[in-house]
């Protein structure tokens, strides 16, 4: 019996070094997200956000974890707070430690953008005495930032300007490039400034031969990282204009326009419009004409006639990749009091081989002639067959047409005269994001408003962006100047 019991005794102690000795789990980490999904190799964030990164371990309890940003110990919670303020890349580690000692490890990457890599510019031109132009954004979370610009860009605790008279601007891959008319005439900026896209800080003012006082450079089209398109008319009365090469490696903006792009104003010159790159090739209304330049060589390598008076305006890109451009009907008399004996017209143009075709347009819907009213703000949707344009032939208007371009069906969508916070006319280019939101900018020359409006069927949506600044030269959005939206390989 006492035998029995020692060796009963001995074997329980056996069997309870075995199951001590027993090796633990190694833990099968995973990091999760708020939403309760699991992070992959990269998280994308914006600077100014937080996420929250939460440590999970279904087969072993978690006796301690480890974080670390950029090799640096953070937190031993379970969970991670991150909170970056600098664009950038930063790596994250989890090193999860269970109960036994085992331990595994999770590594990731977080891809941090600056505040404004993705939404909507609105520019406001500010006037040529005594207000430069400044540059508002909305954010894809509907943030209004009303002066992004001058608050990336302070001297001495104030903000700044680009320059005086904004005009345009284009986003090639990081770098946003923005064209003043008068440049440094009120002060700040330049005629043309190179910023951080994503932060809007400034990385370079462009002077010297972009400062020729006989020319307003106007709307530009950036062609890689070296060059660049810009238009201009000539400074004062507008007479003439035409496109230049900007060396923008060297600062160097060519004496010369491109052969074809320069001539009389409204005529045969520029159009004082935003030209369309589309793969290797600039499409470039020029009056009467539509020039189409090949980017590689900066020669005009087709040309369409539209023939005596008519007057090639804007031109964009159609959701169904097709391009499309707006040309009054021929008239008449002199620019400023026209007798229209034609109506203008909707051209459609195959990108594949520049063939075109032509639709008429209401009579209701003629184009303005006079060199006061160069352009009618066209924009395109990103989503359905649809263009929208300031419409009337006189120096001002307060209406907005949209014409569908499949069925050719045209209307009168809005009216902003009368309707509150609006100012009484449409000024500058119009833009309809991807949520088929349509902003409409209006001023009343000392001050911006920008409304939004149902893109289908006019209604005036509740967001409106009131600018103390005059007027707006446009609505643009970070998509049009993707490599999907430019054609690029």
């Amino acid at each position: 019996m006492k035998k029995a019991l020692l060796f009963f005794i001995f074997a329980l102690v056996l069997s309870s070094c075995s199951k001590s000795e027993a090796p633990a789990p190694t833990p099968q980490a995973i990091v999760t997200l708020s939403d309760g999904s699991s992070v992959s190799d990269n998280v994308e964030m914006t600077a100014g956000n937080t996420v929250k990164f939460s440590a999970k371990c279904d087969n072993a309890q978690i006796r301690r974890c480890d974080w670390y940003i950029d090799g640096q110990l953070k937190s031993v919670a379970d969970y991670l707070e991150f909170s970056p303020v600098q664009p950038g890349t930063y790596e994250i580690k989890l090193i999860v430690t269970a109960y036994g000692e085992s331990q595994a490890t999770v590594v990731f990457s977080v891809t941090v953008y600056g505040p404004y890599k993705s939404g909507t510019y609105i520019l406001v031109e500010g006037n040529m005495s005594s207000d430069n132009g400044s540059i508002c954004f909305v954010d894809e979370n509907g943030t209004f930032y009303s002066d992004p610009y001058g608050q990336a860009n302070l001297n001495e605790g104030r903000p700044t300007s680009p320059g005086n008279v904004l005009q345009d601007m284009f986003i090639y891959k990081d770098k946003a490039y923005f064209v003043t008319q008068n440049g440094t005439s009120q002060g700040q900026g330049a005629r043309l400034v190179k910023c951080d896209a994503q932060t809007l800080k400034a990385e370079k003012f462009y002077t010297g031969s972009i400062d020729d006082e006989t020319v307003w450079p106007q709307h530009i089209v950036v062609i890689n990282e070296n060059k660049a398109y810009i238009r201009w008319s000539q400074s004062g009365m507008e007479t003439t204009s035409g496109i230049r090469v900007m060396n923008l490696a060297t600062g160097q903006w060519s004496p010369e326009s491109i052969e074809g792009t320069e001539g009389a104003f409204t005529v045969s010159g520029s159009t004082k419009a935003r030209m369309l790159l589309q793969g290797d090739k600039v499409y470039a209304p020029c009056g009467q004409y539509l020039k189409i330049i090949d980017t590689n060589t900066d020669k005009v390598i087709k040309t369409i006639d539209f023939g005596a008076t008519r007057q090639t305006k804007d031109i964009a890109k159609g959701h169904d990749g097709n391009i499309y451009m707006l040309v009054s009907g021929t008239f008449t008399g002199g620019f400023y009091s026209p007798t229209y004996g034609s109506e203008a017209t909707v051209v459609c143009i195959k990108p594949s081989d520049d063939s075109y075709t032509e639709k008429e347009l209401p009579a209701e819907m003629q184009m303005p002639v006079a060199t006061w009213s160069p352009n009618v703000g066209m924009c395109a949707s990103f989503t359905e067959d649809a263009l929208f344009f300031r419409m009337g032939t006189g120096y001002s208007t307060s209406v907005v047409a949209r014409y569908e371009y499949k069925t050719g069906t045209a209307k009168k969508l809005l009216d902003v005269s009368g309707q509150s916070g609006l100012g009484f006319l449409v000024y500058g280019y119009l833009g309809v994001d991807k949520n088929d939101v349509l902003y409409v900018g209006t001023t009343d020359y000392s001050n911006s408003m920008i409304g939004t409006f149902d893109a289908k069927t006019g209604a005036r949506l509740e967001k409106t962006y009131q600018i103390r600044s005059g007027s707006p030269a446009g609505i643009d959005f970070t998509y049009r100047f993707s490599d999907e939206y430019l054609g690029r390989n």
